[in-house]
């Protein structure tokens, strides 16, 4: 175990590894109101003809997370058009807007994981009174701290081992 390896538990990134010691390790979580921001993406279920019969459609907004405290997490500054419908953008080939219950994933290449994995699920669009023109995303863990019973820490990948998609 070192530090800034990723912490898993169920099959999403909870946060990383902070501090190392011969008989414990201490995990600082992404809602911590301490935690570093992290690189995010935010991805919806959208239906297809395939057999699968879902797969995930993301925005195409890069954006960053930061911990609220209390289990709670905050993507802020994210622009309108990005959130809702405006005139000029019905008109406009379909694209994914951002709604309550999109999953908010890792960006890739993010504490060293070759693959993004879910953070969090979106719980409120909020709309900025001071700044009409942009949102707050109040992000909610997919597994609560109550829920905790196992965590599975991951060793670091070298940036340069990290297969990039093209």
């Amino acid at each position: 175990v070192a530090e800034g390896q990723a912490v898993l538990a169920r099959e999403c990134l909870l946060g990383r590894v902070e501090q190392v010691s011969p008989y414990m390790s201490r995990i600082q979580l992404f809602s911590d109101v301490d935690s570093p921001r992290i690189e995010v993406r935010i991805g919806g279920r959208r239906a297809e003809e395939s057999a699968s019969g879902e797969a995930v459609a993301f925005v195409d907004y890069p954006c960053s997370l930061r911990g609220l405290g209390h289990g709670r997490m905050m993507i802020e500054d994210v622009p309108y058009n990005y959130v809702r419908e405006s005139a000029e953008t019905t008109s406009a080939p379909e694209r994914r807007r951002i709604r309550t219950g999109d999953l908010v994933f890792s960006a890739p290449g993010q504490l060293g994981l070759p693959s993004p994995l879910v953070i969090g699920r979106i719980a409120e669009l909020q709309e900025d009174p001071k700044k009409r023109l942009v949102y707050g995303l109040l992000v909610e863990p997919v597994v609560g701290v109550d829920q905790l019973r196992d965590v599975f820490v991951v060793p670091l990948v070298p940036p340069e081992r990290i297969p990039i998609p093209e």
